[in-house]
C-alpha cells in the first residue's frame, strides 16, 4: 500500500506542477496578474460524510495555489488572492446587485452581462469619494 500511496503523490506533485507551468505561461504571454481565491480554513468546511469527506480531503488545491505562486513570482507576475464572499453577486463595473440571466449568466442593471465565473474573476477597484 506505501508503494502505491507514494506513486499517487508524485503522480499529483507531478500534475499541480504541469497545470502552475501552463496557467503561468498563459499570464505571462497575455500580460496578465492571477487572481486565486483565498482557501483558508476550506478543509474545515467540509463536512459531508466520512467516505465523500476522505476524497474531498485528498485534493490538492493549496498545493497548486502554491505552485502557481511561486511560478509567477518568478516570472514577475503579480498573484492576488481574494475572499470568495459576494465575489459573483456584484457587478464590477458599477457595484450594483447582479441577477441571474439564464444558467451561468449574470446581468446588471447598467447593462454589463457576462459568466459567473468570469466576474468572480474581475477584482472590482474602489470607486472614487
Amino acid at each position: 500500500m506505501e508503494k502505491y500511496s507514494g506513486r499517487e503523490k508524485r503522480k499529483s506533485h507531478d500534475l499541480c506542477h504541469k497545470i502552475a507551468k501552463i496557467i503561468v505561461d498563459f499570464a505571462k504571454e497575455h500580460n496578465l496578474g492571477i487572481i486565486m481565491e483565498d482557501l483558508n480554513g476550506i478543509r474545515k468546511k467540509v463536512n459531508k460524510g466520512r467516505n465523500l469527506n476522505r476524497r474531498l480531503h485528498s485534493w490538492n488545491f493549496r498545493k497548486l495555489q502554491f505552485f502557481i505562486e511561486y511560478k509567477a513570482k518568478l516570472n514577475g507576475i503579480p498573484v492576488v488572492y481574494v475572499k470568495p464572499n459576494k465575489t459573483s453577486s456584484l457587478c464590477p463595473r458599477c457595484g450594483g446587485k447582479l441577477a441571474p440571466n439564464g444558467q451561468r449568466l449574470l446581468k446588471c442593471k447598467c447593462g454589463y452581462e457576462n459568466d459567473r465565473d468570469v466576474i468572480a474573476c474581475l477584482i472590482r477597484s474602489p470607486r472614487p469619494p
